[in-house]
């Protein structure tokens, strides 16, 4: 809806007019076309735009009475007991001056004195916490303390403790004041995330858009500003949006097969920019929708990552989109890569019943788990990732917001409530234990409730996201089609062309629903713009292999596409295309479950010698390894730094000094090993302090005598208890609660058990095996790690390999697969590094 807010009115509730409606050029009422979609040829050369960088791991309006909460006013009087909740006296906010407005599992209040005391009180009028507004006389929450607080909002800001829950569905009210100043509101209802709309809500909103050409430029006469607008939440909060048609020339006259991308990156909504995945879409014929998360970009509300709020409006903007003239069938698909990728995760989990199908690509599973890997603080990628969404989402945060704000007031009047985005950076270090309301994020919970398609992509060694994505393949249990395809690699290879043919043709089965067949042009045109993304100059896709063998019989291709086993995993990407390095394996193999049934658990022990044996130990014996106070600093690029699509790595792989690591060796393989599916590795470990760190990493030590890359695992001892409800054989989960955490005992070993994360690798005849254990850090692309010592403190951990220790790694093998005979060159491998081997010697500890 394009609700065009006026200056100061922060509580418009007003039913959309045409002239209100996102842009002016729609096509309602445009014959659809034929099915089969016979693209019309033209002679043009297809130059798609430079993919945007693909990067991971976020003012109340409404219109009629059916937009969910009603704003509440201040009125009346009967304050509760806010003794020790508010201790500053301040004179009351007149009853006319503030609005609230309840969401889902938050409330906003605006309009208020600049420092009033804002108490939000439950059902029993017994105060939950007090916010002082900020400037602008605004206060938001979504959380509640364990103990009534007063907290100070706006500015850097930040909640003072962890221990508190989210603020749950119920009945509340909103004391503005102290004393005998103080006004209450009546009665309101914050909702839940199932608590939707009347399908009602979402009809006549009108959403137009631009038509544009295959590169993305506007057709017809028409400019950027004609897609550009708001779609409303059910709470009244705007989400700038960008709607893009395809070029009639090419498609037709619509209506179009559409998708949605929205995450809380500055170009998904920016009418001058556009994410890959919607860039993509576009080119092959989809009507294509970008918008911005609340609190982001020119949208309304606050920024909270992945909060129940958000999910929500996910759910809304897929049931307006779906109801427009413009939209095929009325039902919508979803595409993203990282952001974008997991927030279709999120919003799918809410069954909006208009969603065909998503496309989720290289994802994570949980924030926690991405902030605290292990239970050890990210101080890499994940802390700068959010530190920098918390910047982009402030006011001034991205420039073309700022420029619009100038010249849209929708735009400049969401940009107010900027000063209460939640600082989820900060929020998230204070989090050092697993607080129960984490479940409302876990992805591990929420995807087994999505009821539509799903393709699930990703590489085992995402430098970004990690590779625990692998632990939910399986958790898809009530999409009626799922398919995941899965490979070493970086970040961003989900829209190489080894992936693009697959992708299009999912959407083609579930969104569009014709038996898939790219126009010829693009087959030649989009790989050469995918490739020099990747800096790869031959890439190219597979014929349409279900339109060659069923034309255009729709039932028999999605039957047969049905047919086929769901989970494809593509081996030694960056070996099997016609240049190094470029995205594509040199076998794929498939499966029905993941992990699979077929892969047979095998198990080395930890020995003397550095070895690692088939046989259990008999006799004592340990190893000892100190504390390596640099590595949790050292990523393993090299001067010139992480460039996301370079075609090759500049590398810097440091090795643990002497003394700091332990190193443990298989004999070489006599015939070849395939590993496939997750690990576990049982540790006997102490320390001279109470707590230690642990990386596990695995990698290949080839005859050539180059060592490469496998995977790497995380674990801070003292969470070492195994969550067993979610635990299987081989997938280790830990609770990471503050209850279940235990120090490592004085002078004593204790067993950890340390989950492996999937990894797909051929080890050929001649390799061999090797596990290190040290401290986290040195074997990651982008992850850095916190000290969890004070500076100068360097303890001594000891590992047990003995009959009454017996520490052991056993990993998933598949058995009986050819693997082609040439070795993948030493850097070859995508998102698997190599170097030199260096062998070490492991300093021996006192036996248990």
């Amino acid at each position: 809806m394009a609700h065009r807010a006026q200056p100061g009115d922060h509580s418009a509730r007003a039913t959309a007019r045409p002239d209100q409606a996102i842009g002016g050029t729609g096509v309602a009422g445009a014959p659809g076309r034929p099915r089969g979609r016979r693209r019309a040829a033209r002679a043009a050369t297809v130059a798609l735009a430079a993919l945007a960088a693909l990067a991971l791991v976020a003012g109340a309006c409404s219109s009629d009475d059916e937009a969910g909460a009603p704003a509440t006013t201040v009125g009346g009087t009967g304050a509760p007991d806010l003794a020790g909740a508010a201790a500053i006296e301040l004179d009351g906010a007149g009853p006319a001056d503030v609005t609230v407005v309840p969401g889902t599992q938050e409330v906003t209040v605006t309009g208020a004195e600049p420092g009033a005391p804002v108490t939000l009180v439950d059902a029993d009028d017994e105060p939950l916490i007090t916010l002082l507004a900020d400037d602008a006389g605004q206060a938001h929450t979504a959380y509640v303390p364990d103990e009534p607080l007063t907290i100070q909002t706006g500015g850097e800001n930040v909640i003072p403790t962890a221990a508190g829950q989210s603020l749950k569905p119920g009945t509340y009210r909103i004391a503005v004041g102290e004393g005998e100043g103080t006004t209450v509101t009546d009665a309101f209802d914050v909702t839940g995330v199932d608590d939707h709309p009347d399908p009602s809500f979402y009809e006549d909103k009108e959403l137009t858009g631009v038509q544009v050409n295959v590169v993305g430029e506007p057709v017809d006469g028409g400019t950027v500003e004609d897609g550009f607008g708001y779609i409303e939440a059910r709470d009244g909060t705007l989400l700038s949006a960008m709607v893009r048609l395809p070029d009639p020339a090419v498609y037709g006259e619509g209506p179009y097969p559409t998708v949605v991308e929205y995450s809380g990156y500055d170009p998904v909504s920016n009418p001058d920019a556009q994410e890959p995945g919607s860039r993509i879409a576009q080119a092959l014929g989809y009507a294509t929708v970008g918008v911005g998360m609340r609190g982001s970009g020119c949208s309304g509300g606050a920024f909270d990552v992945f909060s129940p709020s958000q999910q929500t409006d996910g759910y809304d903007i897929i049931e307006t989109v779906a109801r427009q003239p413009w939209v095929k069938g009325n039902r919508v698909g979803m595409v993203g890569l990282s952001y974008s990728g997991i927030a279709q995760l999120y919003t799918a989990a809410t069954n909006p019943p208009s969603l065909a199908a998503i496309t989720a690509q290289s994802v994570i599973v949980d924030p926690l788990l991405q902030q605290w890997p292990g239970g050890i603080y990210n101080d890499g990628f994940t802390r700068q990732w959010l530190a920098q969404r918390d910047a982009n989402a402030e006011a001034g945060g991205a420039t073309w917001v700022v420029e619009r704000a100038e010249v849209d007031e929708t735009c400049a009047a969401n940009l107010e409530l900027r000063s209460q985005n939640v600082d989820f950076e900060s929020f998230g270090r204070s989090i050092e234990f697993r607080p129960p309301d984490a479940d409302e994020r876990d992805l591990r919970l929420l995807v087994e409730r999505i009821d539509v398609p799903t393709m699930l992509t990703g590489a085992f060694q995402d430098e970004q996201t990690g590779p625990l994505f692998t632990n939910m393949v399986d958790h898809f249990t009530s999409a009626p089609v799922f398919r995941a395809r899965m490979w070493n690699g970086q970040h961003a290879d989900g829209y190489s062309a080894m992936n693009t043919e697959a992708w299009y043709e999912f959407l083609e089965l579930y969104v569009n629903e014709e038996v898939p067949e790219m126009n010829e042009l693009l087959r030649i045109g989009l790989p050469i713009e995918l490739g020099n993304n990747f800096e790869v100059t031959t890439p190219d896709f597979p014929p349409s292999r279900l339109h060659e063998e069923y034309g255009d019989d729709y039932d028999a291709a999605r039957a047969a596409y049905e047919a086929e086993p769901p989970i494809t995993v593509i081996f030694e990407s960056g070996a099997g295309g016609d240049e190094l390095r470029e995205p594509g394996g040199t076998f794929e193999l498939m499966f029905d479950t993941w992990p699979t049934p077929t892969a047979v658990p095998t198990t080395w022990y930890l020995g003397a010698d550095e070895s690692l044996t088939d046989d259990a130990p008999t006799d004592g014996g340990a190893d000892a390894f100190t504390f390596d106070p640099e590595a949790g600093e050292q990523d393993f690029f090299g001067p010139v730094g992480y460039q996301q699509t370079a075609i090759e790595w500049d590398m810097d792989w440091t090795q643990f000094p002497d003394g700091t690591s332990l190193s443990y060796l298989s004999e070489p393989f006599d015939d070849d090993v395939v590993l496939g599916g997750p690990g576990e590795l049982v540790l006997w470990i102490g320390s001279e302090a109470d707590d230690a760190d642990v990386q596990v990493t695995l990698t290949e030590v080839t005859p050539d005598g180059d060592e490469v890359l496998l995977q790497s695992s995380y674990l801070r001892i003292s969470h070492r208890a195994v969550d067993e409800e979610r635990s299987e054989p081989l997938r280790v989960e830990h609770l990471f609660t503050e209850e279940a955490t235990e120090p490592i005992p004085d002078g004593e070993r204790v067993e950890a058990r340390i989950g492996i994360p999937s990894v797909a690798a051929a080890l050929r005849s001649g390799s061999r095996l090797r596990l290190q254990i040290a401290t986290p850090g040195r074997n990651h692309g982008t992850w850095l790690f916190e000290s969890p010592y004070d500076e100068g403190e360097v303890p001594t951990h000891t590992v047990g390999r003995s009959a009454a220790e017996p520490s052991a790694l056993t990993l998933s093998v598949l058995p009986d697969v050819d693997v082609p005979p040439e070795r993948p060159a030493c850097g070859t491998l995508r998102g698997q590094v190599c170097r030199a081997f260096e062998p070490t010697t492991n300093q021996p500890a006192e036996a248990g």
